[in-house]
């Protein structure tokens, strides 16, 4: 065996359990991973309120006890849905996103790196925090030790809306409690993935306060999951101009929010420019390279 043949094996190596490491992370992160433990919880929730009752067969596989709801679950997992139509069933995921943007941005990712693109990477609007975990992972794997995740979040819900593009979009923390997680538990989640370092910075506020004024370099990724029409729109203004050729601005609310849509087209527009020419993801989540 010559030397070039090892060093190949080794690489080939290398590839093969990093990519085992970050298909284990997506599955871990949508919550895939432990269909069974969500399941039990979810259960256990419903026989609290009533509406099941408790048998310990279920306890000990509740995957076999209720194939339906397990293959239902999981289906909603993989595609970023709510299994029961509202997110007070969505169970306890590190993310909301689903596999196939999970999977798109960790592809999004990697094709930075390969590519040579610099640039550190930003998520507007990280519930908790999956999505973000899922770029320190990539870059964890690649061994990159000089490019920054920013994660920002005001951290306790949505605001209230202020436009008229907004109106009805009414999602604070008084109605819809399950979007605000405190930022202490996006670092635990960092912190249990042995992903915490100084490298993730965290910027807490409304975007209209705190965007413009944060020191995020050069950018390659920008990925977008704030809903409202502010809230996109703000963030487009503030980072937009950051994001270096060559690198991916992700609209996670594109397909399932009008208001989020029409800040998109409502910020190239006023640019003079044309939209993106978008890669749908899914049946909310859109992605597109920056041109020079």
């Amino acid at each position: 065996m010559t030397s070039d043949t090892v060093v190949h094996a080794g690489d080939a190596a290398l590839r093969t359990v990093r990519a085992l490491y970050l298909d284990l992370l997506e599955q871990a992160l949508t919550g895939e991973l432990q269909l069974d433990a969500d399941l039990r919880t979810r259960w256990l929730m419903r026989c609290l309120s009533g509406q099941a009752h408790f048998t310990p067969s279920a306890m000990v596989d509740p995957v076999a006890a209720d194939p339906t709801e397990a293959a239902r679950t999981q289906l909603a997992m993989q595609d970023g849905q709510f299994p029961d139509g509202s997110i007070a069933s969505l169970g306890f995921p590190r993310t909301m996103v689903g596999h196939k943007r999970l999977s798109a941005l960790r592809a999004a990712v990697e094709c930075v790196l390969n590519e040579g693109i610099g640039g550190n990477f930003i998520e507007c609007g990280v519930w908790r925090g999956g999505a973000s975990l899922m770029m320190k992972g990539v870059l964890q794997a690649y061994g990159d030790t000089q490019r920054r995740v920013i994660l920002a979040d005001s951290f306790k819900g949505l605001p209230a809306p202020t436009l008229p593009q907004d109106a009805g979009l009414v999602l604070t923390s008084d109605l819809v409690p399950e979007l605000a997680i405190p930022r202490a538990e996006v670092q635990r989640g960092f912190a249990a993935y042995g992903l915490l370092d100084d490298r993730v910075e965290f910027v807490e506020g409304w975007f209209c306060d705190t965007l413009a004024g944060i020191d995020t370099g050069a950018m390659a990724i920008l990925r977008l999951d704030g809903d409202l029409y502010a809230s996109t729109k703000d963030s487009l203004h503030a980072l937009y101009d950051r994001l270096v050729p060559g690198g991916f601005l992700i609209i996670d609310d594109y397909g399932a929010v009008p208001a989020c849509r029409e800040a998109v087209r409502d910020f190239f527009a006023a640019r003079g420019e044309p939209e993106p020419v978008w890669q749908v993801i899914d049946w909310t989540g859109v992605q597109a390279r920056k041109t020079a």
